[in-house]
């Protein structure tokens, strides 16, 4: 073959198209030397075009994997969503078996395995980790660490180590620091893991981390929001309830200085009119005027009652009422209390009967107060008693549901309505009895109930309209102040 011939031939190739050059007939030795020659390197030329078009193609690949992968992993702000398809994409991308990803949890900077990925599914176990020698390198030295040919168990905290025959633990960095460690293990082709799959992983690793602590973020703004708008519910719901107790509180306060601007009006009302009777009729009989003068000291005994009612409770509301607290017995308060209402009992023929045992255990109390309490039961139920009736006051010690002694003052009375019965220990209160029972200011039984409670006891009331009531109150058994 000529020269010329060679040229047209070699021209007559395309990129595509490099063939070896055929000799049909006896050339000179040079020519065929040259033509061996332009083969071998024609041949060495397609075997690297088909090389570089496999690395050209195998880029391309790694490119579309990784983009896609990255807009999968994009595409959810939920973060169980989140790490459930970046562990399942990770493993898709790095040819691995299963696969775990633990995070740092923010309050206490433990490690916690957040999702495990394996043939058996996805699982979520939360449980939290001590760092061993590969996460603390992966963390703290913010580089990936991977092992092939594994002959030993690795034990990573996640429970897939042990028929892991390579691993490859990926650091997974937020914006500035690392949120977690991503572990993917066996490789399917059983070749390994190389630095080539740490190079194209951790780009996916480090878009993946992003969005975590994005997620992360997103999660606790949500959390945060909700807890706001619930404590804005619960603060428009105090506010809305407040305000309701204040309108409660007015209307009350109003209805008491309506009644006790009557009761104030009542006993100077009498007054007024004696002593105007008294000025008028100078020379009166004596029997007369002492009849006048008795009403006068019984009308401003009432006023006195009324106005250190108002005077005991406004004390105890604001913290100022003095307390002599010392060990006492009970027995004593109650003699005290009936030897003082005697008078009462006695004017409308009213038989008081005691019920004592004879031992009781000693209390720390306040025996004026308590003796208060006692007065103010017996004043109740002699008043709304009618004459002839009967009244018990009885003890007892008692030891459940805690130790204490209970006092109960039982009559044979009016009673009172089941729909009042638990409104009889509020302010300003006075139950509805459908007789012309005479009147009070409403406070005698919330003093009571503030006395009671300060001393830890409770106080209620039992009652059936028309079959007389029982008050109870009860004071813990204590001997130290």
């Amino acid at each position: 073959m000529s020269i010329y011939s060679l040229i047209e031939t070699i021209n007559s190739f395309s990129p595509d198209d490099i063939r070896p050059i055929k000799i049909h007939s006896e050339e000179e030795r040079e020519s065929r030397e040259l033509i061996d020659a332009l083969n071998r390197l024609f041949a060495g030329l397609q075997k690297k075009n088909i090389k570089e078009q496999k690395k050209s193609d195998e880029e391309s690949f790694t490119l579309y994997t990784i983009n896609y992968a990255t807009k999968l992993i994009s595409s959810t702000t939920n973060i169980e969503e989140l790490l459930s398809v970046a562990i399942e994409t990770l493993i898709e991308i790095a040819q691995a078996e299963k696969g775990s990803l633990i995070l740092i949890d923010t309050d206490n900077s433990e490690l916690v395995v957040r999702v495990v990925k394996d043939e058996k599914g996805l699982k979520y176990p939360g449980q939290r980790l001590k760092t061993n020698a590969i996460l603390f390198e992966v963390i703290n030295e913010c580089k990936p660490c991977f092992a092939n040919n594994l002959k030993e168990f690795v034990d990573m905290g996640d429970g897939l180590g042990n028929d892991a025959h390579s691993i490859l633990s990926l650091p997974l960095m937020g914006k500035k620091d690392v949120i977690g460690v991503v572990n993917l293990y066996n490789r399917l082709d059983t070749g390994g893991f190389t630095q080539d799959d740490v190079n194209i992983i951790s780009t996916l690793v480090t878009q993946s981390g992003a969005n975590i602590e994005n997620a992360r973020l997103y999660k606790e703004l949500e959390d945060w929001a909700k807890v706001l708008e619930l404590r804005v519910a619960e603060r428009t719901m105090a506010l809305e309830e407040a305000n309701a107790q204040l309108k409660k509180i007015d209307q009350a306060k109003s209805n008491f200085l309506s009644t006790a601007a009557h009761e104030l009006k009542t006993p100077l009302t009498s007054i007024k009119a004696i002593a105007i009777t008294l000025l008028n009729n100078p020379d009166e009989d004596v029997d007369i005027r002492g009849e006048f003068l008795s009403l006068i000291d019984s009308e401003v005994d009432r006023l006195t009652r009324l106005i250190n009612n108002i005077l005991n409770l406004s004390k105890i509301e604001a913290g100022k009422m003095e307390w002599n607290m010392k060990k006492m017995s009970m027995v004593n308060v109650i003699k005290t209390s009936i030897v003082n209402t005697n008078p009462l009992s006695i004017k409308k023929k009213i038989n008081v009967n005691i019920d004592l045992p004879d031992k009781i255990s000693f209390i720390i109390g306040d025996p004026d107060r308590l003796i208060q309490v006692v007065i103010n039961l017996l004043s109740n139920a002699i008043k709304f008693t009618p004459e002839g009736g009967d009244i018990e006051v009885r003890m007892r010690e008692r030891e459940q549901p805690e130790h204490a002694v209970q006092v109960s003052v039982s009559d044979t009375g009016i009673g009172i309505a089941q729909e009042d019965i638990n409104k009889v220990f509020d302010k300003f209160k006075q139950t509805d009895t459908g007789k012309n029972e005479p009147s009070g200011t409403g406070l005698g039984l919330t003093i009571c109930k503030e006395i009671v409670e300060h001393h830890l006891g409770k106080i209620w009331a039992e009652s059936e309209l028309g079959m007389g009531s029982t008050f109870h109150f009860t004071l813990p058994v204590k001997t130290d102040l």
